[in-house]
């Protein structure tokens, strides 16, 4: 805020601007929507991570179970 003071004070030019400002708004939407999408990636990322976990923890106990029912531990 102190800079756009300084610069409507000091460069009438420049405080009248508006392309330089639009830019600067601009630049920051686009930042915005890309820190939006990090986050989003980092969500799926952790969720499939955490979904490919379990289902490893799954198949290794149908194995167990299947390898003992064959082997005869478990009966019907």
């Amino acid at each position: 805020m102190r800079n756009l003071h300084w610069i409507a004070e000091n460069d009438p030019v420049l405080a009248e601007d508006q392309e330089l400002d639009q830019n600067k708004i601009s630049s920051m939407i686009n930042l915005g929507f890309i820190i939006k999408i990090i986050k989003l990636a980092l969500v799926i990322a952790n969720i499939s991570y955490f979904f490919g976990f379990f289902w490893y923890i799954y198949c290794d106990i149908v194995r167990e179970i299947i390898f003992a029912y064959a082997e005869g531990d478990i009966t019907h």
